[in-house]
């Protein structure tokens, strides 16, 4: 170094950036996402690696799932209500079309590898969540499949002679007839 080298000259230069995208970086195009669930899902991305358990005497390769990336939160169909009508500070409604509520801004990219990781749940098999580009589309495929039931929604009665009757078909039948049984034979004592 000569004696005129200046402190800039002697400091090392920055990396580089990367030439590649950061793993769990979305900055990529954004969708809206429509869940039929009541409650909100939180979405991630796992890693598969292979990895050797031990019990004792026995070894094993065992493939061990790991989260990568960001959790990504999609709204669900409820929210909370104090019992005078009143929301809890700090929530939102979430906007709900047709059964379905939807979130928006939801990274492409991570929505479709969630997708691929989890083609093989009721969840996506029966359309109980799924995503589009365009709020129209997804407000129609909403409107398409609205009667498509979670089954976890509250349970259905019906009105019988000004008694709750359940009619939900998650009840086992025999309970069903069992009620139904049971109001017949107090209707017909009062008689």
């Amino acid at each position: 170094m000569t004696a005129t080298t200046t402190t800039a000259e002697k400091m090392p230069s920055p990396p580089r950036a990367a030439q590649s995208k950061v793993p769990g970086s979305y900055a990529g195009e954004k969708i809206i996402v429509a869940s039929k669930l009541p409650m909100a899902l939180e979405l991630h991305i796992d890693e598969f690696r292979m990895e050797q358990r031990r019990d004792r005497s026995t070894t094993w390769e065992e493939k061990v799932a790991y989260r990568v990336g960001p959790i990504v939160t999609i709204a669900g169909t409820a929210f909370p209500i104090f019992p005078n009508g009143e929301m809890p500070e700090g929530v939102e409604r979430p906007e709900v079309q047709a059964g379905y509520a939807l979130t928006y801004n939801v990274d492409r990219e991570f929505f479709e590898r969630w997708l691929e990781q989890n083609k093989d749940t009721e969840l996506v098999r029966n359309n109980l969540i799924f995503a589009h580009t365009k709020r129209d589309s997804v407000r129609s495929m909403a409107r398409e499949h609205k009667d498509v039931d979670s089954g976890l929604g509250p349970i259905a009665h019906k009105m019988v002679d000004g008694e709750k009757i359940i009619v939900d078909r998650r009840v086992p039948k025999k309970s069903r007839q069992t009620q139904l049984q049971k109001f017949r034979d107090t209707a017909n004592v009062d008689a």
